[in-house]
Order: C-alpha cells, then sequence, then structure tokens
C-alpha cells in the first residue's frame, strides 16, 4: 500500500512540475528568494510516524532531523521451523543532510540513523535430533547506528505548505537473528541445527532495509 502510495504522489509531482513549465511563477517551497528556513513536517514512513524538523542554510542545502517510531506490534508466526510469539517494534531517530542540485524541490539526501527497530520473542524451535526446544528470539539492525541514503521531492501547496515524499535505504550491515536457550545443552543444539542456522545466516545478509515516507511540512 505505502509503495502505490508514493508511486502515486511521484506521478502527482511529475505531473504538476509539467503543469508549472514556462510559468513565471512555480510553486516551489525552494524559492532561492525566501527568508523562511525552520521547517516542521509531521508524515509516515517505513519506520513509523515521523516528526521532522529542518533547518535551510542556504539554497542548496538542509539539515533535517527525524524522530520514527510509534509502531509497538505483537506477532504469532507458526511453522515448521517453530512456533514463535512476541514484539516488533519499529523506530529510531535520524540526521540527515539535503542537498538541491537545482536549487528545486528535488533533493538528494544522506545521513545516519540510531535504530531502535527489534524483533523480540519466545516459543518452541524445531531442533534436528531434538525436537521442539524451547527458545527466546530476538532480531535487530547489526549496527546500532546505520547510513541512510535517500532522494526525495518537496511539492509546494502555497501559504508556507508543502507535501514531501521520500525513499531510498538504511544500510543494516545485515540483521542479527538470535536463539537463545535457558539450557547450555540445548542452546549447543540450536547453535548446531543447520536449518536455524540457515535463517541466522540469510538474515544476516540482509545489507539494506527500504525506507520511504510521505509527509506534509510548514515552512516558517
Amino acid at each position: 500500500m505505502l509503495r502505490f502510495v508514493v508511486t502515486a504522489l511521484l506521478a502527482l509531482i511529475a505531473s504538476h512540475a509539467a503543469a508549472q513549465e514556462g510559468s513565471s511563477t512555480v510553486s516551489s517551497v525552494l524559492d532561492p528568494a525566501s527568508t523562511q528556513e525552520v521547517v516542521v513536517a509531521f508524515g509516515v514512513s517505513t519506520l513509523g510516524a515521523n516528526i521532522e524538523t529542518a533547518y535551510r542554510i542556504n539554497p542548496n542545502y538542509q539539515v533535517r532531523g527525524i524522530l520514527m517510531g510509534g509502531i509497538d506490534a505483537d506477532f504469532e508466526e507458526t511453522d515448521e521451523d517453530g512456533d514463535f510469539s512476541g514484539n516488533v517494534t519499529l523506530g529510531g531517530v535520524a540526521l540527515m543532510g539535503d542537498f538541491y542540485p537545482l536549487q528545486s524541490g528535488w533533493r538528494v539526501s544522506g545521513g545516519l540513523l540510531l535504530s531502535n527497530t527489534e524483533l523480540s520473542g519466545s516459543g518452541t524451535a524445531e531442533v534436528e535430533g531434538a525436537g521442539r526446544v524451547e527458545a527466546d528470539v530476538s532480531a535487530q539492525f547489526s549496527g546500532d547506528i546505520n547510513p541512510m541514503l535517500t532522494t526525495g521531492y518537496d511539492l509546494g501547496l502555497g501559504r508556507g505548505w508543502s507535501l514531501n515524499t521520500e525513499a531510498g535505504v538504511i544500510f543494516t550491515g545485515g540483521i542479527d537473528v538470535t536463539y537463545t536457550a535457558d539450557d547450555p545443552a540445548l542452546q549447543d543444539e540450536l547453535d548446531s541445527d543447520p536449518e536455524l542456522q540457515e535463517i541466522v545466516e540469510d538474515a544476516s545478509d540482509i545489507a539494506v532495509y527500504p525506507y520511504a515516507s510521505v509527509a506534509v511540512s510548514f515552512r516558517f
């Protein structure tokens, strides 16, 4: 659904830009002559709800802070590898630098995310030769601080308001998945089970997490 929304918004942006071509007054939040420098935005992203604050340094550069979160959901998963239930939390804090190469609404951004995205749960894992073993499971980004690279567009709506879209990736360094048992002997069984270790290895290869957001902002 989020992918559909972002696609539709990008199509709207493209049609808006075409309609404004040749006009002497282009509605853009990035008017080089503007003296408005502080932006506050509210939206949603693939890491939950977003609250953003930005400061416009000059027509080409902006710095931005993002607080993301609010998604705290329970889960229950049952399959041939085990039976687990627990909680998933999405969120983090990011500091971004925005570069507007054309001094228009289009920007390229890079920054760092301090992540608190985590999955934790408990249940039973199917272990070869040992049957069902009670265990805890956790998953999180390999690094607490993760680079981000995105591109976006700020569509001016007039009187300081704008619609902001953004898409890119978070470099996770892999996803750390851990199975833990209270009994050391059972822990050895978990660590040596080929199917569970394949899950751990596959997760460690997930080097990027998709990031997309839609927000409404006001420039003071």
